[in-house]
């Protein structure tokens, strides 16, 4: 009978490539494994890698606002402004409730933050909410119509500007609009950065406009600034 010593008996010449090649094998199924999961969470949805979708997460919280990412909600529209150049944010929101509709205006202001070291992130760093202001608003024409006229214009299915084929942005500043809504539990998010400016290039910021236009009329207190004359770069 063979001693069981020389029967398990390992050769110390292989022990390195055996080691080499185990290695190897961890890391090719790791490599393919955080691929994975990369791709699964680009195809689950872009605003997990949307940088303006973040913006409106870190003001979302600091206005003590629910998402309506996952809601299942009848309907409900927010329309958030964001002035490039400024620490002012400010959010419309439009919602049918179960006892009818409501709708509100949430104003915030913020300050500049210099110092790297407080900032946490991007959206700190730029500014940092101070303060807000929230009133409740009535629109001038009947809630049902505005939302037959958002619907008429498809106002709940439209890409965000970036993704628009061979459309290039040509300002530095202004102000973006970022439109999010939610209806019957399916949610859509785009955001579209003085859309006024090319309206005349392509359809999608030309129905942005219109959109913009028709929550003006309702909502006066909105406020739809075209950037034509308060944008200084276009190029």
């Amino acid at each position: 009978m063979e001693p069981i010593s020389n029967k398990y008996k390992v050769n110390r010449k292989l022990l390195p490539i055996t080691k080499l090649i185990c290695g190897l094998i961890v890391i090719l199924f790791s490599c393919r494994n955080t691929n994975s999961s990369h791709s699964q969470i680009n195809k689950k949805s872009d605003t997990l890698i949307d940088p303006y979708f973040s913006q409106k997460i870190y003001y979302e919280q600091s206005l003590n606002l629910p998402s309506i990412t996952n809601q299942n909600d009848s309907f409900e529209v927010r329309i958030w402004k964001i002035y490039e150049m400024f620490t002012h944010r400010s959010v419309l929101i439009v919602k049918k409730c179960d006892d009818g509709w409501r709708s509100w205006n949430y104003h915030c202001y913020g300050k500049y933050i210099e110092d790297l070291s407080i900032a946490k992130n991007w959206d700190s760093l730029y500014s940092q909410v101070d303060s807000f202001k929230v009133s409740t608003v009535k629109p001038l024409i009947e809630y049902n119509q505005l939302k037959r006229k958002l619907l008429k214009l498809n106002f709940d299915n439209l890409p965000c500007q970036n993704k628009i084929p061979d459309f290039k942005i040509g300002h530095s500043d202004g102000i973006t609009y970022l439109i999010e809504s939610n209806i019957n539990g399916k949610y859509n998010y785009y955001w579209y950065s003085c859309p006024d400016i090319y309206e005349s290039k392509n359809k999608e910021n030309a129905r942005v406009v219109q959109i913009l236009k028709q929550i003006h009329e309702a909502f006066p207190s909105f406020n739809y600034e075209g950037c034509k004359e308060n944008t200084h770069t276009v190029w």
